[in-house]
């Protein structure tokens, strides 16, 4: 539900440092599962490998070509706070949903589970 109280100077300065930390671990994350799942699926097609490097400048790249790179903040009255979590939630749990499936794409091609 929106909070229907005006932000304060230190939540939107909190907010703002949050998403400052949380800008190049998102940009890692995206870059760690973008290798990993180049490594799995495109690797075995016969197309070389990339590093680690590489999967940081395609993950920024897609993301300025799709416009990506943060969840659209909506025009409800919305706390900083809440905002901030949504913004952290959408930018580590979407490349860990990726690669969890494209991890379990891998094991069921290969016939092996790695519990």
């Amino acid at each position: 539900m929106a909070d229907e109280r005006e932000n304060t100077g230190g939540e939107v300065a909190m907010g703002c440092l949050l998403m400052v930390i949380m800008l190049p671990i998102a940009i890692a994350l995206r870059a760690y599962v973008l290798a990993e799942l180049w490594d799995w699926f495109v690797v075995p097609l016969g197309v070389s490998a990339i590093t680690l490097w590489h999967a940081y400048g395609l993950a920024a790249l897609v993301s300025l070509m799709t416009g990506n790179l943060w969840p659209a903040v909506s025009d409800k009255k919305e706390s900083m706070t809440y905002q901030t979590f949504k913004m952290a939630a959408t930018c580590i749990l979407a490349p860990l949903l990726a690669w969890f499936i494209g991890w379990c794409s891998f094991c069921a091609q290969r016939g092996v589970w790695i519990w």
